[in-house]
Parts: structure tokens; sequence; C-alpha cells
């Protein structure tokens, strides 16, 4: 209610000041810090379904309870930040296979990307955006870590999505400022570790490896579904659409 705005300054400083100090105690508690990810997502997908129902005077009148723009920006930083450090990264070089592992049928390629485990290959799977995705969800390199910190931040690798959603969705009232998460490849074990008989032969540990890449995808498709199937349209703009729609057709049928 002041002239000049500095008790909403202050109001906003101290609420970043909480909300760093939040993430500086869930950061090294990857559990923790899924459940406060989602507590957050809740809340502003109710904010957001609040405003999209409601009349524009009763809107208004509801202002003073949302999240101030400011505020949307820096979280919005933040979590993109996060998951840019964790989980996004380059797509990686596709390896060119030797005379034994020519696969003629297999779709996806089979990268040059080393991991931990020395019995996981690693591939690129479900490329809807083919060659022109931007990047890659690191899936494997992390589930295949030595470094048991390094494993466990999958956990809030879902949760961090719908939080990067909802946020951008009240932010930009859509969600094209991420829609190459869409479409672009996730990291995974070689596929044909699971089949000719490979996977008889791997160790505990080395499947243990693969069914939680397999485990963690799962919850990042189901998480792209729930997000992007609602927002997407004809105007959609997506990495995808320089390949024609001929191009994305043949991908998903060859996905599927």
């Amino acid at each position: 209610s002041d002239a000049d705005g500095t008790t909403a300054v202050k109001l906003q400083d101290s609420w970043v000041n909480r909300a760093q100090s939040v993430f500086a105690n869930c950061i090294n508690r990857p559990g923790a810090l899924a459940f406060m990810l989602d507590q957050w997502a809740d809340m502003l997908e109710q904010q957001t379904a609040a405003a999209t129902s409601q009349t524009a005077a009763a809107a208004s009148a509801k202002a003073c309870t949302s999240l101030p723009r400011p505020l949307l920006e820096w979280l919005c930083d933040k979590v993109q930040e996060l998951m840019n450090n964790m989980f996004i990264g380059d797509p990686p070089v596709p390896s060119q296979p030797s005379e034994d592992r020519q696969q003629p049928d297999q779709s996806e390629p089979v990268l040059s990307t080393a991991t931990e485990d020395s019995n996981l290959q690693a591939q690129l799977c479900f490329n809807l955006d083919g060659a022109f995705s931007p990047c890659c969800i690191r899936i494997l390199p992390l589930a295949a870590s030595k470094d048991m910190a390094n494993r466990s931040q999958l956990v809030w690798m879902a949760a961090g999505l719908r939080l990067l959603a909802a946020l951008y969705q009240l932010h930009d009232g859509k969600l094209t400022a991420i829609d190459a998460l869409l479409g672009c490849p996730l990291v995974l074990p070689e596929m044909a570790v699971f089949t000719n008989g490979r996977w008889d032969c791997l160790p505990t540990t080395s499947k243990a490896t693969a069914l939680a890449s397999v485990a963690y995808a799962i919850c990042w498709l189901r998480e792209v579904v729930a997000q992007f199937a609602p927002c997407i349209s004809t105007d959609m703009l997506t990495a995808s659409e320089a390949a024609g729609t001929q191009a994305m057709g043949d991908t998903i049928a060859e996905t599927q």
C-alpha cells in the first residue's frame, strides 16, 4: 500500500530468501526436493485453474493471493537452472557400429557417450524431433553413476518438469518456452540389451541400472504427456516443424 512500493519489494526479497533457503536445504535430499516441487506445482496449477475459470472481477479480487510476476520469473529461472544443470544436455554424437554390432532394424542411434557402467551402451530413444532436437534428457548417465548422490537426483526429475510447466503456464499462458522438451530424446540403455539373451548375461547391478533408467523414463514421458497434451495446437511451435509434418509422423510411427 506504500506509494513507492518499498514494502512490496521487501516482501518479495523476503520470499526469495526463504525460497533460496528451502532449495539449499532440499538440494541434497532428492526425496524432499521432489515433494517440494510437487507441492509448488500443485499450488500453481490450482492458481492457473482459478484464473481461467473466474470472471475478471473475481480474478482481480483474488490477485493479492497470487504469486507476483517477479517471483514467478525468479522461480522459473531457478527451476530451469536446476533442470539444465542436472538432466538436460546436448545430444551426444552417434557412434559408428562395428561389424559385430550391426543392427539393421535399429531405428535409434547407439551413442559414443561412455557411462560409468561398462556393460550398458547408451542410446537415444523416443526422439520425436529427430536431428533437429536441440537437447536430450540424461537418464542413463545419472542412473549408471557410481555416486549415489547423482543417481538419486532422478527422483525429482518428473516433479521438476511439472513445476516448470506450471510456472510457464501461469507466466506465459503457454509452454512454447520449453517445447523443446516435448520431442527431445532420452538417453537410455541400448534397447538390444533386453533381447537376444544379452539380458541374462548382465550382472545384477547393470540390470538394476537398466530397469531404473526405464522406470524414470516412464515417469518423464507420463509427465510430458500430462503437461503438453492439453496445450498442443496448430500454432504451437516445436523444433520438429523444420523437418516437416510427414517426417514427424514417420518418427512417431517408428517410436510407437
